[in-house]
C-alpha cells in the first residue's frame, strides 16, 4: 500500500510503577515531487507515471505508461493533492495494466454492435459503441478510420467513399478499442453481354429478370451476370431500340421498325407479344413512365403519346413543346403527376400533367437550353439530370433547385432510384450516387469499368444495380 504526504509518527510507551518514559521515531515517505521517474521503467523500458488524467478530469493511480493512459501522465494530480480515485495496479510482464479505481469507475471494454459491414458508395450507416460497464465514470469515445480516402467516420456515422476496405476504431478510456471492418464493394464488369460490340441502349427490371435492348439485340439475366440472347429480337434487326420500361406488370418496348412504329409487350421478358402498327406517326419514343392507369411515352418532335396497354398509342394534342423543334427524352410519374424534360432552342423544356392528356409548362428548372435526358422520382423528391453535368430537384415537379455539385463532367444519360438511392449514370463511364438528389458520391470511369465509354442506361434488381453502354458493355454493383 502507498502512504503519500503523510507523516507517520511511532510512538513507544514503557510504563513503570515508578514512571513512564517516551521513545520517538520518524519515517519520511517521499511525495509523488520527489519520487524519481528516471529509473521506475517496466520491463519493456517504458517509463512509468504516478497518474493518469482523464479528459473528465479524474486523477487516477497508476503506475502508467503514456501509452497506456488516454488522457495525460503525471507524477502529481494538478490541484489536488488527494486523488479523485485511488487504485491498485496489476502490472504484467508486458508492461500493460488494469486499474481498480475507487471514486472512480474504470472502463473494462467497448464493443460495437458490427464488426463487419458492406456498404456500397455513398451509402452511410451509424455504429453504436456500448461502454463497459455501463457505470463507468468516463464513457467519452473517440472515432478514427484507417483510410479517410475509402470510408469516413464522424461520431459513429459511417459513410463510403470509393472502393476498397478499411477498418473504424472506436477508443474508450484507458485505450480500450473495438474495431469494425467496412468493405466498399466495386462495380463488376459483365464478361459476356451477348451485345458483341453493339450499343447496349436501356435496361429494365421486373418479374425477376433484368431485359437489355440494343439496335436489333435484345437479351435477359435473372442475376444481371450471366446474359441469355433472344433468338430472335421483337425489335426487328436493324432497329434502334430506345426505350424499355416494366410497369403495370409487363415489360414494353417500342421501336421505330416502321413509320408507324412497333410495340412489343411480354411478362417475362423472354416470349413477346408485337403489335406492328403502334400509332407513332413517324415518332421515335425515347422514355416511358406509367402512372394513373396510363403509359405515357416522351417522344421526338416535341410529342407525348399515351397508351393503356403499351401497344396501341395516341398523341395527346397539345405537349407544350415546340412542334418539330424538341425531343423529349425523360419522363417519370411520381407525387400523382407526370413530369416530362428534354431539349429545345429555348427555355422550354420542362412540362408536368396529373392525367398525361393535360400538360402544364415549367417556367423554369434552371438548365436554361441545356437538355434534360432523364428524370427519376424518389425519396419524395424529382431529380432531373442532362447535358454539361447538370441536376435539380424538385419536391413537387414544379419548382426546381440546381445541384452545385454533381461530380459529372459530361452529359448524364440516365438515372434510377432504388434501394433508398438515386444513382446516374453518363458521359466517359461516370457514375454517381446520392441518397437524397443533392449530395453526390463519384465513381470513377476506371471503378465503372466502363472506362471512356458512355454509360445509357442503369436498372436495380436482385440485389445489385446492373449499367449499360456503348461498346456492349455492362457492369454490376452488389446493394443489398
Amino acid at each position: 500500500m502507498k502512504n503519500n504526504h503523510k507523516l507517520f509518527w511511532i510512538i513507544a510507551t514503557s510504563v513503570a510503577i515508578i514512571g513512564f518514559s517516551f521513545v520517538s521515531c520518524t519515517i519520511n515517505v517521499p511525495s509523488d515531487e520527489n519520487k524519481s521517474s528516471s529509473s521506475n521503467n517496466n520491463n519493456n523500458g517504458e517509463q512509468l507515471y504516478n497518474h493518469c488524467i482523464t479528459a473528465a478530469g479524474l486523477c487516477l493511480d497508476g503506475p502508467y505508461t503514456a501509452a497506456q493512459c488516454n488522457g495525460t501522465v503525471s507524477n502529481s494530480c494538478p490541484n489536488n493533492p488527494n486523488p479523485g480515485g485511488s487504485s491498485s495496479s496489476n502490472t504484467n510482464s508486458g508492461g500493460s495494466s488494469s486499474s481498480i479505481v475507487s471514486g472512480g469507475v474504470a472502463v473494462t471494454g467497448i464493443t460495437l454492435n458490427q464488426n463487419a459491414l458492406t456498404l456500397p458508395v455513398g451509402n452511410s450507416v451509424t455504429l453504436t459503441a456500448a461502454v463497459a460497464p455501463s457505470n463507468a465514470t468516463n464513457k467519452a469515445v473517440t472515432w478514427s478510420t484507417s483510410d479517410a480516402t475509402k470510408v469516413s467516420v464522424s461520431n459513429g456515422l459511417v459513410t463510403a467513399l470509393a472502393a476498397g476496405t478499411a477498418t473504424i476504431t472506436v477508443t474508450a478510456d484507458g485505450g480500450k478499442t473495438a474495431t469494425c471492418v467496412v468493405t466498399v464493394p466495386a462495380w463488376t464488369a459483365v464478361t459476356e453481354s451477348t451485345f458483341g460490340t453493339t450499343e447496349i441502349n436501356q435496361i429494365a427490371y421486373g418479374n425477376g429478370k433484368f431485359v437489355a435492348i440494343g439496335r436489333g439485340k435484345m437479351a435477359y439475366s435473372t442475376d444481371g451476370v450471366i446474359w441469355t440472347a433472344l433468338a430472335e429480337s421483337p425489335v426487328g434487326s436493324s432497329s434502334n431500340t430506345n426505350i424499355i420500361t416494366y410497369a403495370n406488370n409487363k415489360f414494353v418496348v417500342v421501336a421505330p421498325v416502321t413509320l408507324s412504329g412497333q410495340a412489343s409487350t411480354s411478362v417475362d421478358g423472354v416470349t413477346w407479344t408485337t403489335a406492328v402498327n403502334a400509332g407513332l406517326g413517324g415518332n421515335t419514343i425515347y422514355a416511358i413512365a406509367y402512372g394513373n392507369n396510363k403509359f405515357v411515352g416522351a417522344a421526338s418532335n416535341g410529342r407525348i403519346f399515351t397508351s393503356t396497354e403499351g401497344t396501341a398509342w395516341t398523341a395527346v394534342a397539345d405537349s407544350k413543346f415546340p412542334s418539330g423543334m424538341a425531343t423529349i427524352h425523360g419522363i417519370v410519374y411520381g407525387n400523382n403527376r407526370f413530369v416530362a424534360g428534354g431539349g429545345s432552342n429555348n427555355d422550354n423544356n420542362m412540362v408536368t400533367s396529373t392525367d398525361g392528356e393535360t400538360w402544364t409548362n415549367i417556367a423554369y428548372t434552371s438548365f436554361g437550353k441545356n437538355t434534360i435526358n432523364a428524370i427519376a422520382y424518389g425519396n419524395n423528391k424529382f431529380v432531373a439530370v442532362g447535358a454539361s453535368g447538370k441536376i435539380a430537384t424538385s419536391t413537387d415537379g414544379t419548382t426546381w433547385v440546381a445541384v452545385a455539385e454533381s461530380s459529372f463532367g459530361g452529359a448524364i444519360r440516365g438515372i434510377t432510384y432504388a434501394n433508398n438511392k438515386f444513382v446516374a449514370v453518363g458521359a466517359n463511364g461516370r457514375i454517381a450516387t446520392s441518397t437524397d438528389g443533392t449530395t453526390w458520391a463519384g465513381v470513377s470511369a476506371t471503378n465503372s469499368t466502363f472506362g471512356s465509354t458512355n454509360i445509357n442506361g442503369i436498372a436495380y434488381g436482385n440485389g445489385k444495380f446492373v449499367a449499360v453502354g456503348e461498346s456492349g458493355k455492362m457492369a454490376y454493383l452488389l446493394d443489398n
